[in-house]
């Protein structure tokens, strides 16, 4: 844990009380405090299935997705499997300007 995270991370009960965040950043029932290490294995299992598998992965039916969804709605969320599947990216031309 870096000093800018530990301090961003500190005062928040939500950490404790949403399991999703407390098995990341208090995975002993107290919020993760400057040097301490962080492990994030759900993030880091679905980087090795993108890179793995492909972006399907992430869209189509699988695990990934489908745990997605489930954090969503558990949050109040309306998302479904069919969002995720049926998501198509959109190219845009980004936005320049001049800067010094």
């Amino acid at each position: 844990m870096n000093p800018d995270l530990a301090d961003a991370l500190k005062d928040r009960p939500f950490i404790t009380e949403d399991p999703l965040f407390a098995e990341v950043y208090a995975p002993n029932g107290t919020i993760l405090g400057l040097g301490d290490r962080c492990y994030r294995k759900k993030f880091a299992y679905t980087l090795e299935a993108l890179a793995n598998e492909g972006a399907d992965v992430f869209y189509a039916n699988s695990s990934i997705a489908a745990n997605i969804v489930k954090a969503v709605q558990e949050s109040g969320g309306i998302m479904t499997e069919d969002d995720l599947a049926g998501y198509e990216t959109i190219l845009r031309e980004p936005s320049t300007i001049e800067y010094r």
